[in-house]
């Protein structure tokens, strides 16, 4: 109790006026909090709005700067184009561009020895285009409502020169070339050019040379050829991966009359239109000579609308006739049926081989109208005289010359006739 009464009488109470003075000072504390809040954002808004000011101001003044600079380049420009135009174009930039192929080409050629000159010339040889997986089948769509197509393809089998030529290939193939946009596949670097040959001798110029860009050869500064063909056919096959066995489907074109080799890689695919044509072909093997003038009445062809071409070039060397034996035709007949010409020729049907049989017996038709599409584009092949200037082309020869049609080895032999022609 003593404690207790002599806390009570030291500890004062509190009173009213007390607890109202304490209100008051908590009061004046909170507003002072907020007024001096209100005095920070003031400033902070005030500073952000002159900064704002400030870099509006700057971001105009770079704008003028770069307006008087293109108002002084164009000005430049327009002064010095005519000076600098023909100079533009003497300075051109080598710049290897990278293409990858679409697809590759299949066909019953697979040497260049006795490939068509002129794929037009043997219109019944098939070829199938396969493209890559990795291109899908709508690139195609719409692409069956054409009759043909240019097809834009790589000389893969052009052989590395001798001599200086085939050391400039070698320096090239070791050579880098820079490196590659990620985005475009353009090469940043600069590389030597592939050698190639100046002039060349065209098959049927009988020994005259030409320039490489005045001829249709191989040879060229870049290995890039270009075909017309006829579509047969656009569908789908599955396919497996070779390395990751996924399986897919890739979509393949069948083409008649190509003169690729097998296994060409092909860059692109171009629908052929009506605006092409210049009316000098005419049920692809007839020339209609009333419209082709050669080099010797060149002066008298100006003005005509006649196309001007080399002599050598105009000269139709086609052999007269081609004549099969019954032993070769059922031996190429034979090797279909089992599959030998396959995929291209593939097996005849019971039904389609019926078909044909009583076309050649019954209904009069000739035996060329009713054979064998494989046979058809030997003949065509053939009728083109496969053999080169040394082997005695457009000569007779009592000789047996062979080509490689898919697997088969076709021999042939070029005699004359009673007409005195091969």
């Amino acid at each position: 109790r003593y404690y207790y009464w002599r806390y009570q009488r030291q500890t004062p109470k509190m009173t009213s006026n007390d607890s109202s003075s304490n209100n008051n000072l908590s009061l004046s504390i909170a507003a002072g909090a907020v007024a001096a809040g209100l005095a920070i954002a003031s400033y902070v808004t005030f500073e952000a709005r002159r900064e704002n000011d400030r870099l509006r101001q700057e971001l105009d003044r770079v704008n003028s700067q770069i307006q008087a600079l293109t108002d002084d380049e164009c000005t430049r420009q327009r002064s010095s184009t005519s000076r600098s135009h023909a100079k533009s174009h003497l300075q051109i930039e080598h710049w290897p561009v990278v293409i990858h192929p679409i697809g590759t080409i299949a066909s019953p050629f697979p040497q260049r020895a006795g490939t068509p000159r002129q794929g037009l010339l043997a219109p019944h040889s098939r070829s199938l285009l396969y493209l890559s997986v990795d291109i899908p089948y709508e690139v195609v769509d719409g692409l069956q409502q054409y009759s043909h197509v240019w097809v834009i393809f790589k000389f893969h089998l052009n052989a590395v020169g001798k001599g200086r030529d085939g050391r400039a290939r070698r320096m090239l193939d070791d050579c880098s070339i820079g490196e590659r946009c990620s985005q475009c596949g353009v090469s940043t670097g600069t590389a030597q050019r592939s050698a190639f040959p100046q002039k060349i001798r065209p098959p049927r110029a009988n020994g005259v040379k030409v320039g490489c860009l005045a001829s249709r050869s191989p040879h060229r500064p870049n290995d890039i050829g270009l075909s017309l063909a006829k579509i047969e056919n656009i569908s789908t096959e599955p396919y497996v991966t070779g390395s990751s066995g996924k399986k897919g489907r890739r979509t393949v074109i069948s083409l008649l009359g190509l003169d690729l080799v097998d296994g060409t890689p092909v860059f692109d695919v171009k629908p052929y239109v009506p605006w092409d044509n210049i009316g000098v072909v005419q049920n692809y093997l007839t020339l209609d000579s009333e419209c082709i003038a050669t080099a010797n009445d060149a002066e008298q062809s100006v003005g005509t609308g006649k196309i001007r071409v080399p002599s050598w070039v105009a000269n139709d060397d086609e052999l007269s006739e081609v004549k099969w034996s019954d032993q070769a035709k059922n031996a190429v007949r034979e090797a279909r049926q089992t599959g030998e010409l396959g995929p291209l020729y593939p097996p005849l049907s019971k039904k389609e081989r019926k078909k044909r049989e009583i076309a050649q017996t019954k209904c009069g038709f000739s035996s060329a109208d009713t054979d064998d599409e494989a046979i058809k584009a030997i003949s065509e092949v053939v009728a083109q005289d496969p053999r080169s200037i040394h082997e005695g082309r457009g000569q007779a020869s009592n000789l047996v010359f062979d080509i490689t049609f898919c697997s088969l080895r076709i021999g042939f032999r070029v005699v004359s006739n009673s007409a005195g022609d091969c």
